[in-house]
């Protein structure tokens, strides 16, 4: 039976909320899920650096950070 430690460097923790998933723990880095109040994922928060999640009209779901919202991105 591997030690607890090693399964938690490997899995980590979830973290569960009134509209599910709510965040993951993982070899001491956090992740954080903020839902719309009917319980649509919105954005995700990791390492201090917020993405939120921009649907096309093919439903396909891209992560997009905050500086390419505010147009700071440069191709």
């Amino acid at each position: 039976m591997p030690d607890t430690a090693d399964l938690d460097a490997v899995f980590g923790y979830f973290h569960n909320g009134p509209l599910g998933l709510s965040g993951t723990s993982t070899a001491g880095a956090d992740t954080g899920f903020n839902r719309e109040p009917g319980g649509t994922l919105n954005s995700v928060k990791t390492e201090g650096k917020a993405y939120f999640y921009l649907t096309d009209a093919l439903g396909s779901v891209d992560p997009i950070d905050a500086a390419a919202l505010r147009g700071d991105v440069s191709s």
